[in-house]
């Protein structure tokens, strides 16, 4: 029995699918995937705690490009069918926008989670230069397996130096880019702004009449006047 996987084996099987309805079916599986992770990444920023809702959104945005990637790597090369070469270009504008407003609409969390990604980025280019060269073992001599409490000090030691370096390149990265995506982010809600000023504007009646009653709202709480509350008690007295 072999122990192929089967997913493999259909991907690697036969020359290169380069009609649409094929395509999709082949890769239906990726396909699936990208649509759970896309509608993750928004579902997640709906969550009432909203600081724990962005970072889970920027997570599944992170996988949704993942996969995006895996995806975009089976397209044929070329000679591919004219619908599904538009069809590539239109599902790699969507994710782009995706991952363009996420990064305007939400700068401050992903200004926070820029350190976190520094810092998978560069242990996966140590880990994967430590494993493709060997280093470990050529510079002590060992065996694979052999000494492993100091690869594991070793280890430690490279993430801390890691760490420290990362801390230092999101210090030099986040404040350029934070000023690129705040102007960005005040040029797309320049309109917004404009339509909330001008109810008669298309789409923005709406804004302009819960802001209405939210106003409505806050003077129905207000405390009942002092000098009303003395009169109804003088009338209680005199009665």
């Amino acid at each position: 029995m072999s122990d192929t996987n089967p997913v493999d084996q259909m991907e690697t099987d036969g020359p290169e699918v380069r009609d649409i309805d094929r395509f999709i079916a082949k890769y239906s599986h990726l396909f699936s995937a990208l649509g759970i992770f896309t509608a993750l990444t928004v579902f997640a920023l709906n969550l009432p705690l909203k600081s724990v809702g962005s970072f889970l959104s920027g997570l599944f945005l992170t996988m949704t490009i993942l996969i995006w990637l895996e995806l975009w790597s089976k397209f044929p090369g070329e000679g591919g069918h004219w619908r599904l070469v538009h069809f590539e270009n239109l599902i790699t504008f969507a994710i782009m926008t995706l991952v363009f407003y996420w990064l305007v609409v939400y700068v401050r969390v992903w200004g926070q989670m820029l350190f976190l990604l520094i810092w998978l980025i560069l242990m996966a280019l140590v880990a994967a230069a430590v494993r493709k060269w060997n280093l470990f073992n050529r510079i002590f001599g060992t065996s694979p397996g052999e000494m492993k409490w100091l690869r594991y000090t070793l280890g430690s030691v490279i993430a801390l130096v890691l760490l420290v370096g990362t801390l230092f390149l999101a210090s030099q990265i986040h404040p350029k880019t934070k000023q690129v995506l705040d102007e960005l982010y005040r040029e797309f809600t320049a309109d917004t702004e404009g339509q909330k000023q001008n109810p008669h504007i298309s789409g923005a009646f709406d804004t302009g009449v819960v802001d209405t009653l939210r106003t409505e709202a806050d003077s129905l709480a207000r405390p009942v006047p002092r000098i009303f509350n003395e009169g109804v008690a003088d009338s209680s007295a005199s009665n």
